[in-house]
């Protein structure tokens, strides 16, 4: 309501034009949800009314947390934090906000498979995939003069919506980008994971999993180690490192038999002298 107020009261609301801001973008998207799709396709109704209600759920741990929901892009929903109105804690709340959006699906994903199993029908498995970053972005109505949205623009939020992409890669329901984890000491903790360099950026960034995501009480001091040697260019005992992370922490088997499989390329093909421990991530 609150938010509404503002705008409804700003002047600016009614025209064009941005204002330059700090700002936390996540993007959400539902995992799997093209599948579905089609294996609904004789039951439109139905899959439009499991696609509200996870939109919904997502929506609702935005909202929650003190974020706007700027828009619905057909299974995916794109958060803002700090616009229009101050958040000091925005890059902080984004992050909880997105543990609570996958804990949400993932309840939501087990009430309409036991429907579905009751019903005699297949399970639906729902889960989604998350990328967040923060950091200066142009904020206001974007558009044509007969139709225009509030909305963001800038590096940050391009950034966000590669790392929903780059979930699957790295095997993480939330990716987390290095301006949020800079604006975000005090929130949710951290495990570095990789440092990746985006197509169209001059500097790679270091992205992040939600350390409640990997439980083990070891697994982030074991993932340290694993990082460390692989960027000291010990291929073979980062490997070994890796093999041990995914033997503690089932969570990170993905991600760990990915970053094993970039070690092993890397001693077949070292990178070059003055390689900065990055790799390209040019995917979409």
């Amino acid at each position: 309501p609150e938010m509404v107020r503002r705008l409804a009261d700003d002047p600016r609301a009614l025209r064009l034009g941005g204002e330059r801001r700090t700002a936390t973008l996540m993007f959400c998207d539902l995992r799997g949800f093209t599948t579905l799709t089609e294996r609904m396709k004789d039951r439109p109704e139905a899959l439009t009314e499991i696609l509200n209600r996870a939109l919904t759920e997502i929506a609702d741990a935005v909202l929650e947390s003190g974020g706007m929901v700027d828009k619905f892009i057909g299974d995916c929903v794109m958060g803002v934090w700090n616009a229009p109105l101050d958040l000091p804690d925005h890059a902080g709340r984004a992050i909880g906000a997105a543990l609570d959006a996958a804990a949400r699906v993932a309840r939501l994903s087990a009430r309409i498979d036991a429907e579905a199993r009751a019903a005699g029908r297949p399970p639906v498995g729902l889960a989604c995939g998350i990328g967040i970053e923060s950091g200066d972005c142009v904020v206001g109505n974007m558009g044509s003069d007969r139709r225009f949205d509030y909305t963001a623009l800038g590096d940050p939020v391009n950034l966000a919506a590669r790392l929903e992409g780059l979930t699957k890669r790295y095997g993480a329901t939330i990716l987390v980008g290095e301006g949020a984890a800079a604006l975000a000491p005090g929130g949710p903790a951290l495990i570095e994971l990789d440092l990746i360099a985006v197509k169209g950026r001059a500097a790679p960034t270091r992205i992040h999993v939600p350390a409640a995501l990997w439980p083990d009480p070891a697994a982030a001091e074991v993932q340290a180690q694993a990082l460390r040697l692989y960027r000291l260019r010990d291929w073979s005992a980062a490997a070994e490192a890796w093999t041990a992370l995914a033997a503690r922490e089932p969570a990170a088997a993905v991600y760990a038999a990915a970053m094993i499989a970039q070690a092993q390329a890397f001693r077949a093909a070292p990178p070059p002298p003055d390689w900065d421990g990055s790799v390209a991530a040019d995917s979409k």
